[in-house]
């Protein structure tokens, strides 16, 4: 009976390393950041951990002593990577201890050198940005049946509140955004934004785009780190 406790411990220690190398399983690095399956470092500072996620849920939603559960999972995905110029996308699915299971999505642009969110007028002029997203048919689609005057749209922050009510659901910010292509100067992305579908669930909202990169951002698309969309697994579309 010993031995067999020892071997069952010993399957399960293993076991446990096992998940903790997959989980902790290095992506890639870019100078000081190092990026994990499950977590960003920078310089010894922790940028994101679905570790740190589940455990500040957890503290705030679960019910000891009840036969209410939480339950809560996160994911972070990289997108793409220009010069130091970091996508991700990121998801969490989550039930607070006798409460509505929900989840949402969302992508981010960060600075793999700073840590901070950067936003897409880094790279591109904003009466591109504008003059493209203006272009888009489901925005046109959305203009006429809102009744939108899109001569309104004049700025990146007019685009971030386009649509962004509590009966609609949209949410587009500066810095969601990530890098599919780059050829001749001209850079297509995706601009991503978070749109609520019902019963506390969000899905991605992506538009298409083809922009002109800044003269001073040309360098940063040169560099042999870089990548871009679906070089790792997603939930976005190409």
């Amino acid at each position: 009976m010993k031995n067999n406790t020892v071997r069952f411990l010993l399957i399960i220690f293993i076991s446990n390393i096992g998940r903790s190398q997959i989980q902790d399983s290095i992506l890639f690095n870019k100078n000081d950041a190092r990026v994990f399956k499950n977590k960003l470092i920078i310089d010894q500072t922790e940028i994101y951990n679905t570790k740190t996620d589940y455990d500040r849920f957890m503290e705030k939603n679960e019910m000891p002593n009840t036969d209410c559960t939480a339950h809560f999972e996160s994911y972070y995905n990289p997108l793409s990577l220009v010069g130091n110029f970091y996508s991700y996308e990121y998801k969490e699915n989550a039930e607070s201890a006798c409460g509505t299971p929900g989840g949402t999505v969302s992508v981010k642009s960060i600075s793999l050198k700073t840590g901070n969110e950067i936003t897409i007028l880094k790279l591109f002029e904003e009466k591109d940005v504008v003059d493209a997203f203006k272009n888009d048919s489901w925005v046109l689609k959305k203009v006429k049946e809102y009744q939108i005057d899109i001569e309104s749209i004049q700025s990146l922050k007019d685009i971030t509140g386009f649509l962004q009510n509590p009966y609609v659901g949209i949410k587009f910010t500066k810095s969601g955004f990530c890098i599919l292509d780059f050829k001749k100067g001209k850079a297509t992305i995706r601009f991503v934004a978070t749109e609520y579908m019902r019963f506390n669930h969000n899905q991605h909202l992506q538009l298409g785009m083809i922009l002109p990169v800044k003269v001073e951002a040309l360098s940063f698309f040169k560099d042999k780190e870089n990548f871009f969309l679906g070089k790792y697994k997603n939930w976005l579309q190409k």
